[in-house]
């Protein structure tokens, strides 16, 4: 078995972007406490056949934690501290701070080595640390390095490597040494704060230029503005999300194309029937319909990404603290409702970095209403399809909706905030912890884009997988069973018809089938509930498909109107959706039925993953159930408001 190496510091020290270089990985990395909110591990091998289990674990400030992320960073680290060998990342810009819980841990008789990260920084502010002279006085080796250029590093590899020894199963572990009456700890504490004041005083030399210093301070004066600052904020965020319609049409477009020339090319090569209906109008249709919105979510996260590497979302959390104190929360939850903008696992994920348990409860709660990247797909089609690409004063008019719906659920999650806050009993005042705010950073452009591709893969693997699978499964239940008899009198029709007649012909049978399938007849059995907020029985297969995952309700519509051979769906699902007709001759879907979905998939809880990882971060069924419950019945309420007035309103 290989030897462990734990990679352990304070959040926002350079963890993770030190593991990815160790590692070769692509672990996500940020310029904000809190990315790393579980544990992840990888086998390193060295060209000479060494391995290591390289671990890197959650930031935690204390052996005594005041949040599930570092109660997950604590366990593991007590549960194999007989056979793990810790290497300590810290700041070298904060190092009297930061040398305290090593030099803790050290005392506790744990194995450690200190890489003193960011050294390129340390240099520019014109500081010089004597990691000889740490070395000496404490006996604990020390390497300076710069995670972000690889300085350093390989020589803290080579200690790794000279290290390493087979982990031995058998290993007996001591009583914890970690965990500690509270009066010993404090005493132990006092004791690593004032050797670490000692390390730095004599070990760090300050420099007379701190540039990078004085150049946050003019930075963050108009950043952090009161006035200027907020709108700055909101300015950028209406960038990206203009930018989202702006750049990624002509590479959505382009993708939509190869799709349908595919389904021609499946049409034409393959013989039988079904297995061409299930190629063309199942997987090609379902998936394809999603992959048609990859640029736009890779564009979100690049940008988004930006702002993380660049130091930008520290200040944000900083400046929204006193914007939240009315709403019963605080600035430690902007980073995970922001990361609830990719997607609201990892983002309630990451509430274990927040210490008030009530407050935690709540961000929980709201996650799911941030719009995440899978309401994308669904927002896309819909806004593309219904709303005018005209020009508002200048500027994109679906691009404006689209920041309208990122607002709406922005606004509507500090509402249930605000409301939840209003009925609890329990009204003890948030004491946020100091924010550290990070030099600003330019982002490392290699490290970035290989994080936008991780993301685009992920997506890309659950079209592969989950998307794909329903995709099949949707097939099956929207082509059968059949009516036989109905088909071989059609097909009798066929033998004698014109080209135009022919084509009429089709489409009664596949609408027919489409109709008398498991999944038309459960759509047209619950269609009068979704009657009232303008859905029709197709419509309604997409809301019941969509909870398996949100953009699932892209590729279900593909899907059905594939097989229902809809004159237009060559032009794609969009143009497919404008052509639909009622029996009268007026048009089916109207801009009020694109306002009702939009509202509707704006406050609904349609993801079994978040349901699930609200349960397991909850310990209990009561949140998730809860969240469920009350989303809908939003979700359901707005859109049979919305659904209604506009129905009138656009007459």
């Amino acid at each position: 078995m290989s030897q462990e190496i734990l990679l352990v510091g304070r959040p926002n020290s350079g963890k993770t972007t030190l593991f990815n270089r160790l590692a070769g990985t692509n672990q996500k990395v940020g310029n904000y406490a809190g990315c790393t909110v579980e544990k992840k591990t990888s086998i390193v091998t060295s060209p000479e056949g060494i391995e290591f289990e390289l671990t890197d674990l959650p930031g935690m400030y204390s052996l005594k934690p005041n949040t599930m992320d570092e109660e997950v960073a604590l366990k593991h680290l007590d549960s194999m501290r007989s056979t793990a060998y810790l290497v300590f990342v810290v700041d070298g810009n904060n190092l009297e701070q930061e040398l305290i819980l090593p030099l803790l841990l050290h005392h506790r008789g744990l194995t450690v080595a200190i890489a003193v990260n960011m050294m390129d920084e340390v240099s520019e502010n014109g500081k010089s640390i004597n990691t000889d002279a740490l070395r000496t006085r404490t006996g604990i080796e020390f390497f300076p390095l710069s995670a972000k250029t690889g300085d350093g590093v390989e020589a803290l590899k080579n200690h790794i490597l000279s290290k390493t020894r087979p982990k031995n199963p058998r290993a007996v572990l001591a009583p914890s040494v970690l965990q500690m009456p509270e009066e010993q700890f404090r005493l132990a504490h006092k004791e690593a704060k004032a050797e670490s004041k000692r390390l730095s005083l004599a070990c760090v030399t300050q420099g007379l230029d701190n540039r990078l210093l004085r150049r946050d301070l003019r930075i963050d004066g108009i950043i952090l503005h009161r006035l200027f600052g907020p709108v700055l904020f909101f300015a950028i965020m209406f960038v990206v999300f203009q930018s989202i319609f702006t750049w990624a049409s002509p590479l959505s477009d382009g993708i939509l194309f190869f799709i349908s020339k595919a389904q021609e090319v499946v049409r034409s090569n393959v013989g039988a029937p079904l297995l061409s209906s299930l190629l063309s109008d199942g997987i090609l249709a379902g998936v394809g319909a999603v992959l048609a919105f990859v640029p736009q979510i890779g564009i979100l996260f690049l940008l988004i990404g930006i702002l993380e590497y660049s130091g930008y979302l520290p200040r944000v959390a900083y400046m929204v603290d006193r914007v939240m104190k009315p709403f019963g929360l605080d600035g430690k939850v902007f980073i995970p409702l922001l990361s609830s903008v990719a997607c609201a696992v990892p983002g309630i994920m990451a509430t274990r970095t927040i210490e008030n348990e009530r407050t935690r409860i709540t961000t929980i709660m709201i996650s799911p209403l941030m719009t995440c990247s899978a309401r994308l797909p669904v927002y896309t089609l819909l806004i593309s399809t219904f709303v005018p690409a005209a020009r508002v004063w200048g500027l994109s008019l679906p691009g404006l909706v689209m920041f309208a719906m990122y607002l709406l659920g922005t606004v509507t999650a500090l509402v249930v905030a605000l409301i939840l806050h209003l009925t609890s009993s329990n009204k003890k005042k948030n004491v946020i912890d100091m924010i550290h705010l990070p030099h600003y950073r330019t982002p490392d452009w290699k490290l970035l884009l290989r994080y936008v591709w991780g993301r685009i893969s992920v997506f890309l693997r659950k079209a592969g997988t989950v998307i794909a699978g329903m995709a099949i499964l949707l097939w099956v239940l929207l082509s059968f069973p059949r009516d036989e008899a109905f088909r071989a009198s059609m097909e009798n029709n066929l033998k004698t018809a014109n080209a135009e007649q022919k084509e009429q012909i089709q489409n009664q049978i596949a609408a027919k089938d489409l109709e008398n399938s498991i999944a038309g007849k459960t759509g047209k059995f619950l269609e009068p509930v979704f009657r009232p907020i303008g859905y029709d029985w197709k419509l309604t297969i997409g809301i019941l498909s969509s909870l398996a995952a949100r953009e699932v309700f892209v590729s279900t519509l593909g899907t059905v109107f594939s097989l229902g051979k809809v004159e237009g769906h060559e032009e794609g699902l969009s143009a497919t959706l404008r052509a639909q007709k009622t029996e009268d001759g007026k048009l089916k879907y109207t801009l009020a039925t694109c306002l009702s979905l939009l509202v509707f998939f704006a406050f609904s809880l349609q993801c079994i993953s978040t349901i699930g990882v609200a349960r397991r971060e909850t310990n209990s069924w009561k949140i998730p159930a809860t969240m469920f419950v009350y989303m809908f019945t939003l979700a359901y309420t707005a859109a049979f408001i919305v659904y209604q007035v506009s129905s009138l309103l656009l007459k």
